[in-house]
């Protein structure tokens, strides 16, 4: 029987194309062990900063708790604004953090932060990263990582490494997705039969550069892209390569690099934000430091040589993943619920 009641607070866009975020997503897990309302679809920002405002008034005081996914852009005045209003309401709320930048706004966005981290009944982040840095700066941090439902990741173990590249993203410059292809057109100099796939919907013109690039290097034949996929098709579509490429310029715990851990494939990403905290490096998949694209080819060079056998390291990425089971992770978010 679900006893405790929730108001879950975020941007749900993915109905116009957009990534699902963690209100949709987590969202509707919580709501297999509390009653769960979400807002807000709404595509405008003053609209759905409306909306938001409106769900509080109206839920807010007859829920145990609010969650609020908080974020150092935009979307952080959202938060901010509603935990004054929460605090007015004496209503216990709980910021979900994301975003390996949201440290950065500690610093920018002092007296905010201020009111909003440490008014709350407690802060969730996801990742070790963002624990340390907000514990570093005073404020009270529980962790309990992103979750992912284990079963509908088939694994499969990569014993041999072919020189298929999967990229799995929004298209988005701080995700560096044309650091995938400078890569990627250097490795085809050794591995002439190399392909890569791009997988994600474009955010902010990203997706067309990168097509231009490709074509400008004479890559359109070696470099698929997708557009944005649902997760069972891209799922899917990993058996079919190898090594997945995360080459990201900030980020705290990358969905995309769980689930990839989750199917076997061999992972080598850059070494920012939260990521060092994610795995361990060398035992559940690979981290190159800057220079990136120097980094990334001479690693994917030495993963393909085939001297070593990566089996383990395939393996081993599995069994890190099923760490992140929902089963496990429910657990957590119901022991914070009844507290």
């Amino acid at each position: 029987m679900l006893h405790k009641k929730v108001l879950y607070l975020g941007n749900m866009l993915s109905k116009y194309g957009k990534t699902p975020t963690s209100v949709e997503t987590l969202g509707e897990k919580l709501s297999e062990i509390a009653i769960v309302r979400r807002y807000s679809e709404k595509k405008g920002q003053l609209a759905r900063m409306l909306d938001f405002f409106f769900a509080t008034i109206r839920f807010g005081p007859k829920v145990n708790f609010v969650l609020i996914d908080t974020y150092s852009t935009f979307a952080f005045y959202y938060a901010f604004f509603i935990s004054v209003f929460l605090k007015l309401f004496r209503v216990n709320y709980i910021p979900i953090l994301h975003g390996g930048n949201l440290p950065f706004r500690l610093e920018r966005s002092k007296w905010m932060s201020k009111f909003l981290f440490r008014n709350a009944f407690i802060n969730v982040a996801p990742s070790g990263y963002l624990k340390t840095s907000f514990e570093k700066a005073g404020f009270s941090v529980l962790q309990i990582p992103n979750y992912i439902d284990i079963q509908d990741y088939t694994f499969l173990q990569r014993d041999s490494v072919r020189p298929r590249i999967l990229w799995v993203r929004s298209f988005h410059q701080i995700y560096q997705p044309d650091l995938a292809i400078q890569v990627f057109d250097r490795l085809r100099i050794y591995f002439p039969e190399a392909k890569l796939c791009m997988v994600g919907p474009d955010k902010d013109g990203s997706l067309e550069r990168c097509k231009r690039l490709a074509a400008d290097k004479g890559l359109q034949e070696a470099v698929h892209f997708t557009g944005r996929m649902d997760k069972k098709d891209w799922i899917a579509l990993s058996r079919e390569f190898d090594i997945f490429l995360n080459t990201t310029s900030v980020d705290n715990t990358p969905v995309s690099v769980m689930e990839a851990m989750a199917l076997g494939m061999i992972v080598v990403t850059t070494k920012v934000g939260g990521i060092p905290w994610l795995f361990e490096n060398e035992r559940h998949g690979f981290m190159v430091d800057m220079p990136f694209e120097e980094e990334i080819i001479n690693k994917l060079l030495t993963i393909l040589d085939q001297k070593n056998n990566y089996s383990n390291i395939s393996s081993q990425a599995r069994k890190k993943a099923e760490e992140w089971g929902w089963g496990i992770i429910s657990g957590q978010w119901a022991a914070l619920f009844n507290s």
